[in-house]
């Protein structure tokens, strides 16, 4: 099914690709960097290396844009976000979730998870979440164990260095 690789940095104009990946054979010859084709859509070149957007060239242009909104340290870290946007009704996915391995061989920028946002409408209130998001992890004052007097984050439950249960 899959056949060719897309030599462009841009997506496919059928909106089925991101980057360059191996094409469908229905997107056979369609994927360029800003030509229109015959279907009414092209792909527009954002701002920064890679960053690509699909749109349709009718229709409400925002619900088509795909629009990265969060670069992950990690994979558990962009499932986290990534469950945690869901449940607030934003349909995200994540980007270069497979690439972790190639660390050394390209930039390791570059194989980090992303999260792309699929309707550019919601790309703030994603934004908003991600925010609030980070600022609740660690808001509070290190606690110390009752037991061997280790201070701990204020997100541990468990102190680090005996294991023991710590007093809310």
């Amino acid at each position: 099914m899959l056949s060719e690789t897309c030599s462009t940095m841009f997506s496919c104009v059928r909106g089925a690709c991101i980057f360059p990946v191996p094409l469908h054979r229905s997107c056979r010859g369609t994927c360029n960097s800003s030509r229109s084709s015959s279907r009414g859509r092209r792909t527009i070149p954002s701002p920064g290396p890679g960053i690509t957007s699909t749109h349709a060239l009718d229709g409400d242009i925002g619900s088509r844009f795909v629009r990265r909104v969060y670069i992950a340290s990690g994979l558990p870290e962009a499932y986290l976000l990534k469950d945690h946007l869901c449940a607030q009704g934003v349909d995200v996915f994540v980007f270069n979730e497979h690439s972790m391995g190639a660390i050394g061989e390209i930039p390791c920028n570059e194989t980090l998870p992303q999260l792309w946002v699929r309707n550019n409408n919601l790309y703030e209130h994603a934004r908003e979440l991600i925010l609030a998001y980070e600022s609740s992890c660690d808001s509070g004052e290190p606690r110390q164990c009752e037991s061997c007097g280790e201070k701990n984050p204020s997100s541990f439950d468990i102190c680090w260095q005996c294991g023991r249960a710590l007093c809310a």
